[in-house]
């Protein structure tokens, strides 16, 4: 319910965004941190690395949804013994997994709302659209860098 009032403000374009300053790599370091839990019951290793002292303009708790959005979903798809990883380099952060992929027909719509990918299980298939939304509303972008047996790749590019 909260993903669908949140869509619904940014559509009518009432969304307040709140801009302060902070450091890239704190929020990474908190949002991997409140994964842990999830990532360790599900058997999935769950690791990070950022540069240190990049700092941002940006609304934090957006971003900080963004990527909780961009973990949670890859470790949703990733299988046990498998890895998330979180990098940032400067304001270019990926997030990925080694899960099976995105098949290439639902490569094109994952960033519709609703659109789940052929998938069953929870979600209402808002995360990546949220995801996109928060990225381009701060100037940036959110991309599929890859997606293959071997595992996803998201890009996500804030400007510093």
């Amino acid at each position: 319910m909260q993903n669908l009032f949140l869509l619904a403000r940014t559509d009518a374009g009432q969304y307040p965004m709140q801009r302060t300053r902070f450091y890239l790599d704190e929020l990474i370091a908190d949002c991997v941190r409140s994964m842990r839990n999830i990532a360790a019951a599900r058997g999935v290793t769950l690791e990070q690395s950022a540069d240190a002292e990049t700092v941002i303009e940006a609304d934090e708790e957006l971003v900080s949804r963004m990527l909780l959005n961009l973990i949670d979903n890859a470790l949703k798809f990733t299988p046990q013994g498998g890895r998330v990883t979180v990098r940032a380099t400067g304001s270019v952060i990926r997030v990925s997994d080694t899960g099976a992929g995105i098949s290439a027909a639902d490569q094109a719509r994952i960033f519709e709302r609703f659109f789940r990918a052929g998938r069953t299980g929870g979600g209402a298939g808002l995360g990546l659209p949220i995801a996109r939304w928060i990225a381009e509303a701060h100037g940036g972008s959110l991309a599929l860098e890859r997606s293959d047996g071997a595992g996803t790749t998201f890009t996500v590019v804030l400007p510093e």
